[in-house]
């Protein structure tokens, strides 16, 4: 099963990240899942049955949503638990947002996963900015892999940072955030 699943991750456009479906809508799944295997009564004809199944496929993916727009107007400062490390979500009225610092210390794949499953549970797709307060590895080495899921437009950095030699962890985020071509401003 891992090899079909690591082949088919290689190939472009065989799957996307999605946000997880909220705990009342899998509450609700399982529950009419069982009630079709368990309640005889319940059983639907076929047709009946799909169109049920796409609906609440629907409404599990659409409502959700709505609550970004309820909110529009207010800023939402979130902070996001990656071990030893920093990662702020700043989400502006308006809808544009910062993601102030992405790394951790423990493991850039924890920041990574934590960060993203924030971001898909707020259904946002497109990170505005990411501004890296200073070049410590635990505040920066979740960006590469972010950018891998999510698109970037720029990313922020105070001026002595591009100046300074920094280590090659840090020459390795600038070459890859170039190779992304995301645009590096200085603040």
């Amino acid at each position: 099963v891992e090899i079909v699943i690591e082949f088919a991750a290689k190939v472009p456009v065989s799957h996307y990240w999605a946000s997880p479906l909220d705990s009342l809508w899998m509450t609700v799944f399982y529950l009419g899942f069982g009630s079709f295997f368990f309640i005889s009564k319940f059983r639907l004809p076929l047709r009946y049955q799909l169109t049920l199944v796409l609906i609440w496929l629907a409404l599990a993916l659409i409502l959700p949503g709505t609550r970004k727009l309820c909110r529009k107007n207010q800023l939402v400062v979130t902070f996001i638990d990656v071990g030893h490390g920093t990662s702020v979500l700043v989400e502006f009225p308006g809808g544009s947002n910062l993601l102030y610092d992405a790394g951790s210390l423990n493991s850039s794949r924890l920041a990574v996963d934590r960060i993203s499953a924030l971001l898909w549970e707020k259904r946002i797709l497109v990170l505005d900015a990411v501004m890296i307060s200073h070049a410590d590895l635990d505040h920066y080495n979740a960006v590469p892999g972010l950018a891998k899921r999510f698109k970037i437009k720029r990313l922020l950095v105070s001026h002595h940072m591009l100046e300074n030699e920094q280590g090659k962890s840090w020459q390795h985020l600038v070459s890859f955030v170039q190779s992304r071509r995301i645009p590096v401003l200085t603040v």
